[in-house]
């Protein structure tokens, strides 16, 4: 019978965090500080930092310091701010107006019970309406812009005229021809009426109407999302910012990973040159929108061991218990000082926690002390990526107690080995293969290594081998990772590890918690063509981050296809990558080695032919030959004949 903490399914929410975990409060008041400072001149402030880094929780901190510093005011005046968020109208066909519009009912919404407000906002509204109005001009064949008629429509009246003259005469009216002329001169003429230009002035003295009207001190606009947009929704939300909103009282927050918007700028405008000078043209395009860059650094690794005690006691116990408000509090104090920042001791968790969760939650908390470490280089500090192993980690505590193996699960043990999966795949691929080799399930090789590692951290090679290709336990022993893992608590010799390899292969998992940004997209789908050549200029400019992703996301769509009897789409995107970016190559042959025998068509063979003369893939691709051609003749006759054995 389970207790009531066990049978509770602990998740950590992947949305912008309510309680600030991150110690973000600080830039939030920062940037505060800047908007005061601005006074009633319009400021841009970008906060830039990679997808999962925390853009969102720093703009809804700012949001609930603007909320109380207005209700404290005593001003008739006060500050507003309103949030946007730029992904949620990426399907409408004018983003431009579609802002515009969310803006101005959302002030109204909010200072609704302020004299005058609807009607102000109705005036507002009207230039918007002229605004779309000139968006559909080209399909109604006239420039609003300049108020001049679009050549096509005047074509399209003469034609109209001649078809009339070519009537016969018998047919024609003088109401016909009386007609057509008139139609043909009136386009002929520029319209009198007001010009695009005009609107958009008369937009911007009716937005600064409003901003009066409603008594805002400043109107400050938290932008959200931006880089997971199309290019083109990026480019007209910024264009959008800046030629109509960018007014007095106003202040803009824009929250964007600048390479994602870069990537934006240079997919918009392709036939801008690469760089002006020293610096690129994207480049300068953010900064005339952005006047106050600041980027998020990653969390270091003392920040990383507060955020995983911190996150796995909310998600236990609340925001409003008073053991997560004691280590929070602490974990407050703690960072006062940055460059002086002490981790939360085990003692100062286990008083905290004593009597409040169960033991297998409260271990696993216990020991952030030794796994803040290996996350820190795993997750270059990126606050998603924890969250998502975390869940991750929780998700496969709840498959082991719907199978009922929860007196078989130590969660820290656990803990331990997905880290080892997650970022050393190919080295937990053979601790999984030793595990199943011992009747006991607990492998020589660990015992082996934690011998090793206790005398030295630098072990010379004494040639002793437990099973292993040739040269990989000697390098694995060298490698700084496997040395800090193995150093890491919980000690795994001796222990069965059956029951967590058996949990871990209900879903096979290739690097989560890395999300794809929406500038990578184009090369994936260019490499999962059956020609993947085609993308291989775009693949061998990405950096090693991004080549990483996009062969993981590559992985991921190969194996959720499912057919490995003729070659997958993909496989040749990842020999492209394989070709400039080692760091892919051994994650390749990983995944050739999880494919079902049986399955695997006759292709495998032209792909092991080219990690065969990899140097991290050739020590590995011997082995695995002779194994295939001994369990598959089929195999061992197409490798035969393509010359790959």
């Amino acid at each position: 019978m389970f207790t009531p903490e066990l049978e509770k399914a602990i998740f950590i929410n992947d949305n912008e965090a309510e309680t600030d975990l991150l110690h973000y409060g600080v830039v939030a008041r920062t940037i505060i500080r800047l908007i005061k400072s601005s006074g009633e001149q319009p400021i841009s402030i970008g906060v830039h930092g990679d997808w999962g880094a925390g853009k969102s929780t720093v703009l809804a901190l700012i949001d609930e310091e603007v909320k109380k510093c207005a209700e404290n005011s005593k001003e008739e005046t006060k500050p507003l701010c309103l949030r946007f968020n730029t992904w949620q109208y990426q399907g409408f066909e004018d983003v431009k107006t579609a802002l515009l519009e969310a803006i101005i009912t959302q002030v109204r919404d909010k200072r609704s019970t302020v004299a005058n407000v609807k009607e102000q906002v109705l005036e507002a509204l009207k230039q918007v309406d002229y605004l779309k109005l000139a968006k559909k001009a080209t399909q109604w064949g006239m420039t609003f812009y300049t108020g001049v008629p679009h050549p096509e429509a005047i074509t399209g009246a003469i034609s109209a005229f001649k078809a009339v003259l070519e009537m016969g005469h018998d047919k024609i009216t003088p109401a016909d021809i009386k007609k057509s002329v008139a139609e043909v001169e009136g386009l002929m003429k520029p319209s009198s009426g007001p010009k695009v230009p005009e609107h958009i002035e008369a937009f911007k003295r009716e937005f600064r109407k409003l901003i009066e009207v409603a008594k805002i001190s400043k109107l400050i606009i938290l932008v959200d999302d931006l880089d997971r947009c199309l290019p083109a929704t990026v480019i007209e939300s910024m264009e959008a910012i800046r030629l109509f909103l960018f007014t007095e009282r106003t202040a803009f927050v824009i929250a964007a990973d600048e390479a994602m918007v870069q990537y934006s700028v240079k997919q918009h405008f392709p036939d801008l040159p690469n760089s002006q000078g020293p610096r690129s043209y994207a480049l300068n395009y953010l900064e005339k929108l952005i006047q106050v860059p600041f980027r998020i650094p990653p969390l270091g690794s003392v920040e990383i061991q507060h955020y995983i005690t911190l996150a796995l006691t909310e998600a236990t116990l609340g925001s409003n218990h008073e053991a997560f408000k004691g280590l929070a509090g602490l974990a407050r104090e703690r960072v006062k000082e940055p460059w002086n920042a002490k981790r939360i001791e085990p003692q100062e968790i286990e008083d905290a926690l004593k009597g409040q969760l169960h033991n297998s939650i409260k271990q696993l908390i216990l020991k952030s002390d030794q796994l803040h470490q290996l996350l820190a280089k795993g997750t270059e500090g990126n606050p998603r990526q924890i969250k998502r192993f975390l869940n991750a980690l929780l998700l496969r505590r709840e498959i082991a107690l719907a199978r009922g193996l929860e007196g078989h699960i130590e969660l820290p043990v656990l803990a331990k080995l997905m880290l080892a999966e997650y970022y050393k795949d190919d080295f937990y691929a053979e601790l999984e293969r030793q595990v199943f080799k011992q009747p006991n399930g607990a492998p020589d090789l660990l015992a082996d290594f934690e011998t090793i590692n206790k005398q030295t951290k630098k072990p010379k090679d004494d040639g002793a081998k437990v099973g292993l290709e040739t040269g990989k336990e000697s390098e694995w022993k060298g490698n700084e990772w496997v040395q800090d893992w193995v150093a890491t608590e919980p000690k795994l010799s001796g222990k069965d590890l059956r029951p967590y390899f058996f949990v871990s292969r209900d879903k096979k998992v290739f690097f989560p918690g890395m999300e794809l940004p929406n500038r990578l997209t184009n090369v994936v789908d260019l490499l999962m063509r059956k020609n993947a050549a085609l993308g291989k200029s775009k693949a061998t400019a990405l950096d090693s981050k991004d080549a990483s992703l996009v062969a993981t996301e590559i992985r991921g769509r190969i194996i959720s296809n499912g057919e490995f009897d003729k070659e997958p789409l993909g496989i040749s995107g990842l020999a492209v990558l394989a070709e400039t970016h080692p760091q892919t190559r051994v994650p390749f042959l990983n995944l050739l080695k999880t494919l079902p025998l049986e399955s695997i068509g006759g292709w495998v063979g032209s792909q092991l032919k080219k990690l065969k003369d990899y140097p991290e893939t050739s020590a590995d691709t011997n082995p695995l030959l002779e194994d295939w051609t001994k369990k598959s003749q089929r195999l061992a006759a197409f490798m035969q004949a393509t010359g790959t054995k």
